[in-house]
């Protein structure tokens, strides 16, 4: 998944957010790793900044993002009301 942000400063035009779901006979082969490697380099040249999103309960994608080399810049929370 990939959200847009138009405008972000500091001399970057935009910046982009994604997460990376991989279908289960595709994983421990590699295939997100160089995936997120291949669209962060892109983003990178194109002057966009990458920020890649995971679930904090999501191990997999959290160990992903830490031997890519990201690092944490924020947690989310989600608070859903009875209607």
């Amino acid at each position: 998944s990939v959200r847009k942000t138009p405008y972000f400063g500091g001399g970057f035009r935009a910046a982009h957010e994604a997460g990376i779901e991989t279908l289960p006979h595709f994983r421990r082969k590699g295939c997100a790793s160089k995936a997120l490697a291949a669209w962060t380099t892109a983003l990178l040249q194109e002057k966009t900044v990458p920020l890649y999103s995971a679930l904090i309960e999501n191990n997999s994608s959290q160990q992903l993002a830490k031997k890519s080399g990201w690092i944490v810049y924020g947690y989310g929370l989600s608070i859903y009301d009875k209607i």
